[in-house]
């Protein structure tokens, strides 16, 4: 059975944001010209359409030099840490980053105020869940939010704080999908993707508890890479 797998599994966001837009299967550090050029294509494609465009990332603008390659793609709006900074009491933080519900609060607020007859495109790259995940003082001062504890596995551990965010965010999209169900009926598309899993030190204790390694069994590991 054909299967297709990414490159990694584990870091270099690029690699991923890129091969959605382009459909390219090469390995990337950076956006590099053809690779700019095929995601550009997209959005000009969707901005000749009609569509009103946008791109976030709740994140210093000069990483990976988003600010100025969002630009070249054609994205109208913008927003960046920055935005997100100069209102911090309507957007909150989890473990010092803004939530996934953080900007899919600023995706509803924008589809509240556009114009009827525009379709919208947007480009979300949350930062929540970004690795690492040590336990200590990770959730102070930051949002609620329901620790998880599995069975067999250290309460401290940074497999109980992955499994946490992870719930969080399953709240936060279905907060988001709930919000398109009802507040309008014109045709939507909700396409949530994850540009990577998380280190290996995240998911060792649990091969740890089954008595395996994540090199026992070929099979296993290569879900690790295969898209759903």
């Amino acid at each position: 059975e054909y299967k297709r797998c990414v490159l990694h599994y584990v870091g270099v966001v690029l690699r991923t944001d890129v091969n959605v837009y382009a459909v390219i299967g090469r390995r990337v550090r950076r956006y590099n010209v053809k690779q700019l050029i095929l995601f550009l294509d997209n959005v000009e494609q969707l901005s000749e359409l009609g569509y009103d465009t946008m791109a976030m990332h709740p994140y210093p603008a000069s990483g990976w030099n988003r600010e100025n390659v969002y630009e070249w793609f054609g994205f109208e709006n913008t927003y960046f840490k920055s935005y997100f900074d100069k209102h911090p009491k309507k957007y909150g933080k989890i473990r010092g980053y803004y939530s996934d519900d953080a900007t899919y609060r600023l995706i509803r607020e924008t589809f509240r105020g556009k114009s009827d007859d525009s379709p919208l495109f947007i480009f979300d790259v949350t930062m929540q869940n970004h690795g690492g995940y040590t336990y200590k003082d990770s959730f102070k001062h930051t949002l609620p939010i329901d620790e998880i504890y599995a069975s067999g596995l250290a309460r401290t551990g940074v497999t109980n704080t992955y499994l946490a965010l992870i719930k969080k965010s399953d709240e936060a999209l279905e907060k988001l999908v709930t919000f398109f169900e009802e507040e309008t009926d014109d045709p939507t598309i909700i396409l949530m993707f994850g540009d990577h899993q998380p280190a290996d030190w995240v998911v060792e204790p649990i091969y740890t508890m089954n008595g395996q390694t994540d090199s026992d069994q070929w099979s296993e590991s290569l879900e690790r890479y295969t898209v759903p």
